[in-house]
C-alpha cells in the first residue's frame, strides 16, 4: 500500500493481515571464440538453489506484520524420476538404466561414495568423450521445476571447472523446441567427494530430460556417485510463483491510515493504490482489477522468507529493508522509480517485486510480435532467458511485457537505462501482472549503499495489433533508447581490406572491422571502427607449460615482470587489476586450445571506475582507452558529424555478450558498481557481468556521441536486451549450416534482433563451409534476411581469419556475387524507408508472415512477405489504405518476381513457395516501378 507525502515521493505500507563464451574474436588480427549460447561453467561450491529452499529446509514461521503471499512447506524435496541413480543395479557389467555417453566409463564397484557402487571415467592425453547418461520420457503438460543434484570425485583433472566435467542436463519440450547445456560443474585437480545441486525451471512442458554425467575436454580420472532427478509439485491449493509454492494470505482488513494513492494518465489507466496491499486497476470505465496482493512486495531469498509489504514510513521491520519510490502519472504512462535500501548493514539475497492486480483469464500474452499465447490455467507466462542468479534463474528478454483482449491492452516496460535482473510476468493463478527484480544488496556499492535503484513504467496500448501496439508505445516512451545515427547501411566486412576485393560496390559494403584501409573507406563512404574486446584476456601459454590454473597464474605472475614484453606486462597488471572472481575467490580463467590462443582466457571487468594501483598500474578499460585513443590520432582527420567522413568512424565492440552470465564476488569491484548486484544459487551478492559490459558500453557511447561517432558491437542481441541503446551498428556470426541441413536462427530470434534495433542497422556474418553453402542456399539466407531488413554478411568457416568468405583463394563472392546485385539493391530501399513495429497489414492466410518497412520519402509502402512452412503457401494481403496513407487504389507490385500483384476484393492474391520472401509494394504513384513493366 502506500502514502502519498507533500513533496510527491510515495512511501508504501504493508498489509497488516548455462560462463558463456561467445562467438567472437578476440584480438584484431581476425580470431573467433565460442558459440554466444554455449553454456560452460556453474559455480564450484555446492549449489543451492534457495528460491526452494523450502524443499531443503523448514521454514521459520513470520513474526511481526502477516505476510502479503505465504511460502508453503513441503515434507519431501520432490518427486525421485532417476533409476538407479546410486548405479547399484548391474547387468553384464554395465549400470542398468544407464547408457554410456560416447565412449562412457567403467563400472566401479567399491569406488562409491560410501563404498558402494559408482562409475569411473578417465581420459588421457587426445580426444575422446566420456561419462553416463539417463533420459527420462515424461510427456508433460503442465510447467513444474526439477532439482538434479549428483556427487563426483576427481583425480588430477586437468584445466578450470566448466561444463566439461559437470551434471549436463537437456531437456526436449512438447513442441518439439529444446534447452540445451543447463550445468553444475566440479572443481578440477584432485578433491574428495562434492556433490552440486541445482534447480532447473523449464519454461514449457518437458516431453524429455537426460542427465549426462559428463567428462570432456580435461584428461585424468573422476568418479560419480548418487545422482538423482527430483520433480517438484506445488501442494494441493497453491501455485507455483517464481519457482516457489505459495498461497495468497487472507487479508486483514488494516486501520485506513492514509488515503489512497490515486494515479491516473489522460489516455485513460488509472491506478488506486490502498493501504491493505489492494488496489483498483482501471482503463478508461472498465475495472480490471482482481482480489490478488498489489503494490510493492518482497522476500528474502537467502532467508526462505514469505512475502511481505512495506509499512507506511517505507520500512519492512519484518525483512530489515526500507523503500522509497517516486510516481510519476504522465499523459500515456506511469512512471514509478525509487530506491530498495537493507537496514541490517550484512550481505542480502532479495526479490522485489511490483505488482498489478489484474484478472486476464482469456486474455492474451505476447511472446514477441509474432506470437501470443492465450491465458489460461494456473501457471506463469514470462519469455525469459536462463541465468545462474536470482531467485529462480531467469531473466525477460524483451523489456516490456504485454497483455490484451478485445477491448483492453496493458504493458509494463522496463527502462533500459536502468538494467538490473527482472522478470515481467502474468501469473494466471494468482492473477498479477508485476515485474520482479533480484537485487543483491552490499555496504560496498558506492552508488547506491547497501542498495539498488530500479526504474519502469506502466502503460495502456490498442489492444488491435497486440504486441506490436505494445511495441510500439514503448518506443514513443523511449525514443532516445532508438536513435538511428547511421544513414548509411550496408554489409559488414570483417578484417578484409575491402580495396582488395574487386568491384566492391556490388557487395554493398558499409561497415569495416578493424579499420585495415581508411583511406579507401573514406573515399567510398564506408565507416571504419577500431577494434577491442571488452571483457576479455586471451593468454597465449608456452607449449611446455601444463595447463592449469596454477601454471596459468605463473605465466600471468612472469608477464607482469617484464618476461615477455611491455605489452604483455601491461595486459597481466589489467587483468591482475580488473580480473573477476568466483566463488571460491579463483580468477575466472577458462583453458582453452582455440585457434588463435593456445592458453586460456581470463574474463574482465571493463568499468571504466576501477582504479588502478602502484602494484598494477592498468586496467582493462584503461588499457582499451589507450588502444582507442592511439586509433584514433594515428587516422587523423577525424570526421566531425555522425556519418561517415575522413579518419576512424567508431569503436568496434567484440564479443559484446561474451561471459555475460559468468558472476563476479570480488568485492573491491562492488564498489564502482553501477548497476544492482544479483545473488547466486546460495543467496550470495555478486555482480552479473553483462553489466559490467553494459557500464562499459554506456560511457564509450557517451565519449563516441559526443565526438559524432559511432558504436558497432558484435554478439548482441541474443540474450539481453538493455545494451542496444548504446549501440549504433549490432550484429552477431551465425553458423545457419549444421551437420549438411540448412538451420537458419528462428523468428523468435529474428524478431528479437529487429524490435530491439527498431531501425538502427542489424548485420549478420555467416561462419560456415561455404562449398557445402551453395549459391541455392545463399540465397535462402538472403531472402529471410530481406523479409527482416537484417543484413548478410560472411566471415570465415572457424571463425578465425583462416580462410575467409572475402579472401579466400576460392572467391566464393564470385560465386555468389549475381546474387549480391540482385538483392542488395532491395536491401538499400528497405533500410532506408525503415522497419515498423505495426504492418497495417494481414494476410488471411497466418503461414504467410508480413513486416513492414516504410513509407518511404516518396509515400511507398512495402510490405515483406515471407513463407516459413516446409509447404507452398497462398493467401489474401489486406492494407489499411488509410493508416498507410496511400489513395484508395494503390499501384501494387511483387518487386522480387517482379510482376504485378493479383488483385482481389479487399487486396492482393500471393503465393510463396517453402522458405520464399517477397516484397508487395504499394504505391500511389507509378514512378516506384520505372524499369519495371506491368
Amino acid at each position: 500500500g502506500f502514502c502519498l507525502l507533500s513533496s510527491g515521493r510515495l512511501w508504501f505500507s504493508a498489509a497488516v493481515s548455462p560462463r558463456v563464451f561467445c562467438k567472437t574474436r578476440p584480438g584484431a588480427s581476425g580470431r573467433r571464440a565460442f558459440h554466444p549460447l554455449a553454456e560452460t561453467s556453474a559455480p564450484r561450491r555446492k549449489i543451492v538453489w534457495r528460491g526452494l529452499a523450502f524443499l531443503l529446509a523448514a521454514l521459520t514461521p513470520a513474526v511481526g506484520a502477516a505476510p502479503v503471499m505465504r511460502t508453503m512447506k513441503t515434507a519431501s524435496a520432490g518427486v525421485p524420476l532417476l533409476a538407479n541413480g546410486g548405479f547399484e543395479k548391474t547387468h553384464a557389467g554395465r549400470p542398468v538404466s544407464w547408457t554410456a555417453w560416447r565412449q562412457g566409463g567403467r563400472l566401479a564397484p567399491g569406488e562409491g561414495r560410501q563404498g558402494t557402487h559408482g562409475v569411473m571415467c578417465e581420459r588421457r592425453d587426445g580426444g575422446g568423450e566420456y561419462g553416463f547418461s539417463q533420459t527420462l520420457t515424461l510427456n508433460r503438460t503442465n510447467v513444474a521445476p526439477f532439482i538434479i543434484r549428483g556427487w563426483s570425485k576427481a583425480e588430477q583433472v586437468s584445466g578450470s571447472p566448466d561444463g566439461g566435467y559437470a551434471l549436463y542436463v537437456d531437456i526436449l519440450y512438447t513442441d518439439g523446441t529444446p534447452l540445451w547445456g543447463q550445468t553444475a560443474s566440479f572443481n578440477c585437480g584432485t578433491h574428495d567427494w562434492e556433490q552440486r545441486q541445482f534447480i532447473l525451471l523449464p519454461d514449457k512442458p518437458v516431453r524429455s530430460l537426460t542427465l549426462h554425467c559428463l567428462f570432456r575436454g580435461h584428461t585424468g580420472k573422476v568418479w560419480f556417485d548418487d545422482a538423482a532427478v527430483e520433480e517438484v509439485a506445488a501442494p494441493a491449493g497453491a501455485f507455483l510463483f517464481q519457482g516457489v509454492p505459495l498461497q495468497p494470505s487472507p487479508r486483514e482488513e488494516p486501520p485506513r491510515r492514509a488515503a489512497p494513492t490515486r494515479l491516473a494518465t489522460r489516455d485513460g489507466l488509472k491506478l488506486i493504490l490502498r493501504g491493505d496491499a489492494s488496489a483498483s486497476l482501471r482503463v478508461g470505465r472498465t475495472e480490471l482489477g482482481s482480489h490478488a496482493p498489489a503494490g510493492f512486495l518482497a522476500r528474502d531469498f537467502a532467508a526462505g522468507s514469505d512475502f511481505y509489504g512495506f509499512a507506511a514510513e517505507g520500512s519492512c521491520a519484518e525483512l530489515g529493508l526500507r523503500l522509497a519510490a517516486d510516481f510519476h502519472a504522465g499523459a500515456d504512462h506511469i512512471a514509478v522509480s525509487g530506491r530498495l535500501t537493507d537496514t541490517t548493514g550484512r550481505d542480502r539475497a532479495v526479490t522485489l517485486l511490483f505488482a498489478l492486480p489484474l484478472d486476464a483469464t482469456g486474455w492474451h500474452w505476447g511472446d514477441d510480435a509474432r506470437q501470443s499465447r492465450r491465458i489460461e490455467g494456473g501457471g506463469e507466462f514470462a519469455n525469459t532467458v536462463n541465468l545462474r542468479s536470482g531467485a529462480n534463474g531467469k531473466m525477460s528478454l524483451y523489456p516490456l511485457a504485454a497483455v490484451w483482449n478485445e477491448r483492453a491492452g496493458l504493458a509494463l516496460g522496463l527502462d533500459m537505462d536502468h538494467p538490473a535482473q527482472y522478470r515481467l510476468v502474468y501469473h494466471a493463478g494468482t492473477r498479477q501482472f508485476f515485474i520482479a527484480y533480484d537485487f543483491g544488496l552490499v555496504p560496498e556499492t558506492a552508488r547506491f549503499p547497501g542498495g539498488a535503484d530500479f526504474r519502469f513504467v506502466i502503460y495502456r496500448f490498442d489492444p488491435r495489433w497486440g504486441f506490436r501496439a505494445a511495441l510500439q508505445k514503448y518506443y514513443d516512451l523511449f525514443p532516445r533508447h532508438f536513435v538511428r545515427r547511421v544513414q548509411r547501411e550496408g554489409l559488414w566486412m570483417p578484417f578484409t581490406d575491402i580495396a582488395r576485393v574487386p568491384n566492391p560496390a556490388d557487395f554493398g559494403f558499409a561497415f569495416q572491422e578493424g579499420a585495415p584501409n581508411v583511406a579507401f573507406d573514406d573515399r567510398h563512404g564506408i565507416a571504419s571502427f577500431v577494434y577491442v574486446e571488452p571483457m576479455s584476456y586471451w593468454l597465449a601459454l608456452p607449449a611446455d607449460a601444463p595447463r592449469t590454473y596454477a601454471s596459468a597464474l605463473s605465466v600471468l605472475t612472469n608477464d607482469l615482470r617484464g618476461a615477455r614484453g611491455a605489452e604483455k606486462a601491461e595486459m597481466a597488471a589489467a587483468t591482475l587489476t580488473s580480473g573477476i572472481r568466483d566463488a571460491a575467490d579463483q580468477f575466472a580463467l577458462y583453458l582453452v586450445k582455440a585457434p588463435w590462443c593456445d592458453g586460456g582466457v581470463f574474463t574482465l571487468n571493463p568499468d571504466p571506475a576501477i582504479p588502478a594501483s602502484p602494484e598494477y598500474p592498468f586496467t582493462k578499460a584503461g588499457v582499451m582507452h589507450r588502444q582507442i585513443e592511439a586509433a584514433f590520432r594515428r587516422h587523423q582527420p577525424a570526421a566531425t558529424n555522425t556519418t561517415p567522413g575522413a579518419g576512424l568512424d567508431g569503436v568496434y565492440l567484440d564479443s559484446l555478450e561474451m561471459s555475460s552470465a559468468e558472476l563476479n564476488y570480488r568485492r573491491e569491484h562492488f564498489r564502482t558498481a553501477q548497476a544492482p548486484l544479483v545473488f547466486d544459487r546460495e543467496g550470495r551478492p555478486c555482480q552479473l557481468m553483462i553489466f559490467n559490459t553494459w557500464t562499459f558500453a554506456r560511457e564509450l557511447a557517451r565519449q563516441m556521441h559526443d565526438r559524432g561517432k559511432l558504436v558497432f558491437a558484435n554478439s548482441v542481441l541474443w540474450r539481453f536486451a538493455f545494451p542496444a541503446p548504446l549501440l549504433d551498428v549490432l550484429g552477431t556470426e551465425v553458423n545457419w549450416l549444421s551437420q549438411g541441413e540448412y538451420h537458419p536462427d528462428t523468428d523468435a530470434v529474428m524478431n528479437f534482433r529487429r524490435a530491439l534495433c527498431r531501425q538502427k542497422p542489424y548485420c549478420l556474418l555467416l561462419n560456415t563451409d561455404y562449398a557445402k553453402f551453395t549459391p541455392d542456399r545463399v540465397e535462402r539466407f538472403f531472402q529471410r534476411c530481406l523479409f527482416y531488413g537484417v543484413w548478410p554478411g560472411f566471415f570465415d568457416p572457424e571463425a578465425a581469419s583462416k580462410d575467409p568468405y572475402w579472401a579466400s583463394g576460392n572467391k566464393w563472392y564470385e560465386r555468389d556475387r549475381p546474387l549480391f546485385k540482385k538483392y542488395i539493391p532491395w536491401f538499400r530501399q528497405l533500410t532506408a524507408a525503415g522497419w515498423q513495429a505495426i504492418p497495417h497489414a494481414t494476410c488471411d492466410n497466418p503461414r504467410i508472415q508480413i513486416e513492414r518497412f516504410g513509407p518511404d520519402p516518396g509515400g511507398a509502402v512495402w510490405l515483406t512477405l515471407f513463407n516459413d512452412t516446409p509447404h507452398p503457401q497462398t493467401g489474401v494481403i489486406t492494407a489499411d489504405l488509410k493508416a498507410l496513407g496511400l489513395k484508395r487504389h494503390p499501384r501494387a507490385r511483387m518487386l522480387l518476381s517482379g510482376t504485378p500483384a493479383k488483385p482481389q476484393p479487399g487486396g492482393w492474391q500471393v503465393s510463396l513457395s517453402s522458405q520464399q520472401a517477397e516484397i508487395l509494394c504499394l504505391a500511389s504513384e507509378s514512378r516506384h516501378f520505372q524499369g519495371q513493366t506491368d
